[in-house]
């Protein structure tokens, strides 16, 4: 009952937590530095949704982070007063505000996607060549079962999403 079969989804699930977890403390470290110290899961998955989503609103911010709508409103507070989000009322009901990051919220998912990417690369620069090639042959042919479309991720077509 204890050995683990080849292929498991569960085991790789294991595997890529790991990965994962070595790589996520230097971006939260580095995020915790660009978001005034204040650094939340919810934060961090908020600022990459609307990177993904355009404009959102409190309720779908909400919904994305599994926060409540009053929980998800004073974050958007907080992220506005750093100047990462900007907020205005939804055209078709005012009530609603629609959230968007800034030019400088951007910058700041941009240079936490950079040190993602040199993390993992820095971990993969330990790896024999032979099979760092192999990976990413295993990659490029997971591509279209494990990351979402433009339809499926809610994207504008015209907004260029950069996968690597």
């Amino acid at each position: 009952m204890g050995r683990r079969m080849k292929g498991s989804a569960t085991g790789i699930g294991r595997k890529l937590e790991l990965l994962y977890g070595l790589v996520a403390s230097r971006v939260f470290h580095h995020a915790s530095t660009m978001l005034s110290g204040d650094v939340t899961f919810a934060r961090v998955i908020s600022l990459f949704h609307l990177h993904h989503h355009d404009s959102q609103t409190i309720a779908e911010l909400a919904e994305a982070t599994g926060l409540s709508h009053a929980a998800a409103s004073r974050m958007v507070d907080g992220l506005y007063r750093e100047g990462v989000v900007d907020r205005r009322e939804a055209a078709g009901d005012r009530r609603q505000k629609c959230v968007e990051l800034t030019p400088a919220g951007l910058k700041k998912i941009e240079a936490m996607r950079q040190v993602t990417t040199e993390a993992y690369a820095e971990m993969m620069a330990q790896v024999p060549k032979e099979l760092r090639i192999r990976l990413d042959e295993i990659l490029l042919e997971l591509e279209p079962y494990v990351i979402p479309s433009e339809a499926e991720r809610g994207a504008r077509p015209s907004k260029p999403q950069s996968r690597r």
